[in-house]
């Protein structure tokens, strides 16, 4: 016992002497290698208290360890969230036990800092407790930031990988599957990364790609990458999908090669677009090449038919007189296939909504039978299951927007709806109308051309064509009725030459005006030069269609109006020389009644007048001699009032025959005393008008108004059934105005034009022989107007 004490005392000096030796070296290593160190001591009690902290924890924390333990300890720096970790580091540091742990400080500033905080304890076996503690902290913010960073940016980087549209898969260098994003399940029908994990990724391609893909493995491997190469895809549910595929070689942090990236692109779509292009492309250039719909459809059947793996096709076009459809062209895959089910369409007209192809025309829709055979309204359905026949489908084809033509293809397989082949059938269906309405309008404009061509060829009428100098370029052969001369003759010579010298320069200015007006029209009438030198009179529409280039110059319509421009003239002449005779006979006949009114004024009015004396004083006469019976002064008195009444009759002869107030008074006194009457006569109120003062005309002009102002009353008695009437007189500068205007029924166009309408036409020949004008207005509620205006002076 004596010996183990002075073991144990000799021990203990001798720690007591190193460890103060070794705290030193500990110190200041730990200023070296730590960002700052510590040393806690037991206080006696139960709580450990700092010893020793590195200058550097104050530069780091920003608290001395006075502050700290004025803070209320070591705690009091240790960030609320991390409280649970910092507090099960402790209970194992008080055990005994070395530890590492990370948490954050609050530094003075307020700013968080990591620290991994490395703690060894002394244990002291005697008094069983910890007696101090030795620790090492390192400040790790930049590494968690780091590591966050990293952190966010795979989280990142899995959401934009599971984001992509394509497919993306890594491998080992076995080609072994280590990930796959959500496009590369969904891409090979997987629904979880353990269906592909392990498993080879050549294993998933077609047996046709394997060689290919494992030879561009190879030389991914050599030269870094490949890119877009296309191989078949198997599906998980057996369905092969056409991908086009990038792979490039993955490295390790050394550098060395361990796995390989592949993209993968579904490019069923694209595939389709191409097949479907492919199908266009050569459509196309079977339309291009063909000039029939009849050399055309059978070509064009036959290379969709092949492409797509189809037994038999037909196109039906629309027979408008028969409202339905008849074959225009059909194909089977070969001469001796489905014979009756072929012959069928030779003679037969399908109506609409029979069978496939009527329902098809007559909805506008594209039908899709999976099996015909089974389709209760396809009238071949007996033919089609005995010859073999399965799927159908119909395509309506539109053609200037109607439905003109149906497609219809035939499958021994059954099959079902397919929107990508529809739309495939339907693109090609329009490139077939669109050639079938081409052609249809090729064939009327070829008739067109040919109607138009007859017409010109044939037509009475002179068509030809001028450049811009004026040299013919097309002449019609109806230059040779017109003008004698061939086509040939007068074929790119200048159609001015033709023309009358005395209309040359009008016509060639008139010509070169109309040049810069595209679509310009002009008319007019000239002169041309027969081959026999004489003059024919043509009437010439011209239209400057330069800017067409099927025409590229100025059209010519010439008719030859010779004959009608003699005829005109002669008509006009006789039209002057019938006038003059109307003039001439009005003339006369005004004199004659002027004759006729003196002669029964100065005989027959005296005689009359005389008479009429004679019986007014007979009864006196007699009275001194005798007595008169009653009868006879009664037969007196009646001789004597018809002597009254054969004087006022010659009276009124007289002024019919001549207005006696035109010689006594003058215009406008005989006018007024034509109103006068008129309203005394007929009831019929009427107004009249005039200026102060006289107004003195010729007498064939003063005789002319008053037989306008007689004929316009007599229309309003006869035809207006109006209630008033106003005559006015004016005069303006040189004319002399009547105006007659009532307010009756209101005369009406036809009436105006009307052949028996003579009191009008009258009025209208008196205007015109003296040079005046007149104008008649009116209609229904708006009365009539007559206005007539004389020239003061002028030529009987």
């Amino acid at each position: 016992m004596a010996r183990t004490s002075h073991w144990r005392g000799r021990l203990t000096a001798a720690a007591d002497e190193t460890l103060p030796r070794s705290e030193a070296r500990y110190r200041v290593i730990s200023e070296l290698i730590s960002d700052y160190a510590y040393t806690f001591v037991h206080d006696g009690g139960d709580h450990l208290i700092p010893e020793w902290v590195s200058a550097a924890f104050h530069r780091t924390i920003g608290y001395s360890i006075a502050e700290v333990q004025a803070r209320g300890g070591w705690q009091s720096l240790i960030y609320a969230e991390d409280w649970p970790v910092a507090r099960a580091h402790a209970a194992r540091i008080r055990d005994g036990a070395t530890d590492v742990a990370e948490f954050r400080l609050v530094t003075k500033s307020g700013e968080c800092r990591w620290v991994r905080n490395y703690v060894r304890p002394v244990w002291d076996v005697a008094r069983r407790r910890v007696v101090r503690v030795y620790g090492a902290a390192q400040d790790i913010t930049e590494r968690k930031q780091a590591e966050e960073a990293l952190t966010l940016s795979e989280q990142r980087f899995r959401s934009l990988v599971n984001a992509a549209h394509d497919g993306i898969v890594v491998t080992d260098l076995t080609l072994a599957i280590v990930f796959a994003n959500q496009a590369a399940l969904d891409l090979s029908g997987a629904t979880d990364l353990s269906q592909l994990s392990g498993r080879n990724a050549v294993s998933l391609l077609a047996e046709e790609s394997v060689a290919a893909a494992r030879a561009n493995a190879v030389l991914a491997m050599t030269q870094g990458d490949v890119r877009s190469h296309e191989y078949v895809l198997v599906r998980l549910d057996g369905k092969r999908v056409p991908i086009e595929l990038t792979a490039s070689l993955l490295h390790d942090r050394a550098g060395a090669p361990s796995g390989f990236m592949a993209i993968a692109r579904d490019i069923t779509d694209r595939k389709r677009a191409q097949q479907r292009l492919a199908l266009q492309h050569t459509a196309t250039e079977i339309l291009a090449q063909s000039s029939s719909v009849a050399e055309a459809a059978p070509r064009v059947l036959a290379v969709i038919c092949q492409h797509l793996g189809y037994d038999s096709a037909e196109l039906w076009g629309a027979d408008p007189d028969a409202n339905a459809l008849r074959r225009l062209a059909c194909w089977q895959r070969s001469e001796q296939a489905f014979p009756e089910f072929t012959a069928f369409g030779h003679d037969t007209l399908v109506p609409p909504h029979l069978g496939l192809v009527g329902s098809s025309w007559a909805m506008g829709e594209a039908l899709w039978v999976a099996d015909m055979t089974e389709h209760p309204g396809f009238v071949r359905a007996v033919i089609a299951a005995r010859e073999g026949l399965r799927a159908a489908l119909a395509l309506p084809i539109q053609i200037g927007g109607e439905v003109s033509a149906v497609l219809a293809f035939y499958s021994c397989q059954p099959s079902t709806p397919d929107p990508g082949l529809l739309e495939m059938f339907a693109t090609i269906g329009r490139q077939l109308g669109q050639f079938m309405e081409r052609k249809r309008a090729e064939d009327a404009l070829r008739y067109s051309e040919e109607h138009f061509r007859s017409l010109t060829e044939n037509a009475l009428d002179l068509i030809v064509i001028l450049d811009v100098s004026g040299m013919l370029t097309y002449v019609s052969p109806s230059i040779e009725r017109v003008l004698g001369y061939t086509p040939a003759e007068l074929l790119n010579t200048n159609a001015f030459n033709l023309t009358h010298p005395d209309e040359l320069a009008e016509i060639s200015q008139l010509f070169l005006q109309q040049l810069p007006n595209l679509g310009a029209q002009v008319s007019r009438m000239l002169r041309l030069r027969h081959k026999d030198r004489s003059w024919r009179v043509v009437e010439v529409i011209g239209k400057n269609l330069l800017g067409d280039r099927a025409v590229a110059g100025v059209v010519i319509n010439a008719r030859d109006i010779t004959e009608r421009t003699r005829a005109e003239e002669q008509l006009a002449r006789s039209k002057e020389q019938f006038r003059a005779l109307s003039a001439r006979l009005q003339t006369i006949r005004e004199d004659e009644g002027t004759r006729i009114a003196r002669e029964l004024h100065d005989q027959l009015g005296q005689v009359l007048t005389a008479l009429k004396l004679e019986l007014d004083v007979l009864p006196q006469q007699l009275a001194g001699t005798c007595e008169l019976p009653l009868f006879l002064r009664q037969k007196l008195a009646a001789m004597s009032g018809l002597a009254d009444s054969m004087i006022a009759s010659v009276q009124g002869l007289c002024t019919e025959l001549r207005p006696s107030l035109l010689d006594d008074l003058g215009l406008t006194p005989a006018l007024e005393w034509q109103a006068r009457e008129f309203e005394s006569r007929t009831g019929i109120h009427c107004t009249f008008s005039a200026p102060i003062e006289p107004i003195t005309l010729e007498p064939a002009r003063a005789t002319a108004l008053f037989r306008v102002l007689q004929e316009a009353l007599t229309n309003v008695l006869r035809h207006a059934n109006a209630t008033r009437v106003g005559v006015a007189l004016t005069q303006e500068d040189d004319c002399v105005q009547l105006e007659v205007a009532d307010n009756g029924r209101g005369v009406t166009a036809t009436e105006l034009s009307a052949p028996t309408s003579l009191g009008l036409l009258g009025i209208r020949e008196r205007a015109h022989l003296l040079g005046g004008r007149v104008s008649i207005q009116g209609g229904p509620g708006r009365g009539t107007t007559v206005s007539f205006c004389l020239p003061l002076e002028g030529q009987d």
